[in-house]
This record gives structure tokens, sequence and C-alpha cells, in this order.
């Protein structure tokens, strides 16, 4: 009786243990695939290359984090309300 739980306890292991390695598989594909696209015959990284904010170049942006960046200055700076309602990043 023991022998079979443990033959049934191994069996749901592997299952688990080959579900866990799939699952990882998945997203290390997820995320290569996600930074890396196939065009004109080449692998190209995707990033972000430029932003406006308020329809003005902003040199303030995260290429690899794909994160646009303020400081409170410019947070507080005067107009920066209505900039901030128009924001355009280019991939």
């Amino acid at each position: 009786m023991l022998r079979a739980a443990c033959c049934v306890l191994y069996a749901v292991c592997r299952m688990l243990l080959l579900l866990l390695l799939l699952l990882l598989l998945l997203l290390l594909f997820s995320v290569w695939m996600r930074t890396h696209s196939q065009a004109g015959g080449c692998l190209c990284v995707r990033g972000v290359v430029a932003v406006t904010v308020g329809g003005v170049s902003w040199s303030s942006f995260n290429t690899t984090a794909e994160t646009v960046d303020f400081s409170a200055t410019q947070l507080a700076a005067a107009g920066m309300v209505e900039k901030l309602q128009s924001i355009v990043v280019k991939y």
C-alpha cells in the first residue's frame, strides 16, 4: 500500500516538474519574441525610438525599460498639465 502511494506521488511530482519546465520555456520564448522581431531577414531589437510631449521632442526616456521619465521640476513647469495630455511614443 505504501509503495503504491509513493509511486503515485512520484508520478505527480514528475508531471508537475515537466509542467514547470514547459512554463519556463514558454516564458523564455515570449521574452525572446518581445525583444526580437523578424524584419527584412534580420533580427531587430525593439524599443522606444522617439517621444513627444505636447508636440515637443522629449529626450528623457529609457529605450530598454520603455519608460518616459519626468522629474519633479519638469512636472511643476508652467503648462505641463496640458502637455501631459498628449504624449506620443514611437517604437
